[in-house]
């Protein structure tokens, strides 16, 4: 991308990143249109792609903006007061919940990039999305008390599998074409939360 995008006074900035937002977050990777973003962000398209050389820059960079927001939004003062794991866990989705109900098309956005890994910009997300998984997991949590693991357990399988599961959750809404519930959702996460935490730790710490 150009990086004459960040010259732009931050509230120009911000109406181009949600007008690409709500149209991504509307539509599939393939279906969205660089003219309806262009359009809702009061430029023209040769601007548009002047800052954003093509269609997958600006979803790519999209994806990294998200994830540095919500990285910014979540990992605050009173995320490392926190040392158990999962209360870190659940930490981390009631923050998340409280973010996309005042930025919806940031969770309808970030719903296309898990399931839309087909296209060629979600091959090249799926990518960063592993390679951040495998960089910053440890530093997330680095601060927390592992002794109430019982032995050979690996935390950072279990914090894949309940991701896996909320993917393959909004997967089902997706296919059942239902409207996604952020408090269905969270009242899930807690269940899971549960179910992990009485085989990953110590009787005592359950």
């Amino acid at each position: 991308m150009n990086e004459k995008f960040f010259e732009l006074p931050k509230e120009k900035q911000q109406t181009i990143i949600n007008a690409a937002l709500e149209v991504f977050s509307k539509y599939d990777y393939k279906h969205a249109s660089t003219d309806d973003i262009a359009a809702k962000a009061g430029i023209s398209k040769g601007l548009l792609f002047y800052y954003f050389h093509n269609k997958q820059s600006l979803y790519t960079y999209l994806f990294d903006y998200t994830l540095e927001f919500l990285t910014n939004e979540i990992v605050k003062d009173e995320y490392y007061e926190l040392n158990d794991y999962f209360e870190v866990l659940k930490y981390a989705a009631n923050m998340k919940y409280r973010i996309f109900q005042k930025n919806p098309y940031l969770l309808r956005f970030s719903e296309k990039v898990i399931m839309k890994s087909d296209t060629e910009a979600g091959r090249d997300i799926r990518d960063k999305i592993n390679q951040y998984s495998q960089e910053q997991y440890k530093g997330f949590f680095e601060h927390i008390d592992y002794s109430k693991f019982r032995e050979g357990v690996d935390y950072l399988k279990i914090s894949k599998m309940i991701l896996w599961m909320a993917e393959g959750y909004m997967y089902e809404l997706q296919l059942q074409d239902a409207v996604v519930n952020l408090d269905e959702i969270l009242n899930e996460f807690e269940e899971w939360v549960k179910v992990f935490k009485k085989i990953a730790y110590k009787e005592e710490f359950q």
